[in-house]
């Protein structure tokens, strides 16, 4: 039996949290962060197969842990979710899914994809 593919979701919003949980804990060892430093503090201890990540988080921005990522396990992909858009940070990771314009369906298929490619 093939493992379960690891994920990290960093997000501040309960909801968000919930939702991912909901979609993603049945089909994937799933880790959540809260903040910045949580989330560092996971990258440090794991390897992640995707990184779910927010930008706006309470103690700095997502965009400082994607050099963290990157210098963990460059293999890992990084899909922002987020309400903003920011073509220089988009162009540093694998996707971005937006917050406002995406389906709950679409976010668990799109993930899923970016898992298998």
């Amino acid at each position: 039996m093939a493992t379960q593919p690891v994920i990290l979701h960093v997000e501040d919003t309960p909801e968000q949290l919930q939702l991912v949980r909901v979609l993603l804990s049945p089909v994937c060892s799933l880790h959540q962060a809260t903040t910045v430093s949580e989330a560092s503090q996971l990258i440090e201890k794991n390897i992640f197969d995707l990184v779910l990540l927010d930008m706006q988080l309470p103690d700095g921005s997502g965009q400082e842990l994607i050099a963290q990522i990157r210098a963990r396990a460059a293999s890992t992909r990084i899909v922002l979710h987020t309400a903003s858009d920011n073509a220089d940070i988009n162009a540093a990771v694998d996707g971005v899914i937006s917050k406002t314009d995406t389906s709950v369906k679409d976010l668990r298929n799109r993930l899923l994809a970016m898992l298998e490619a």
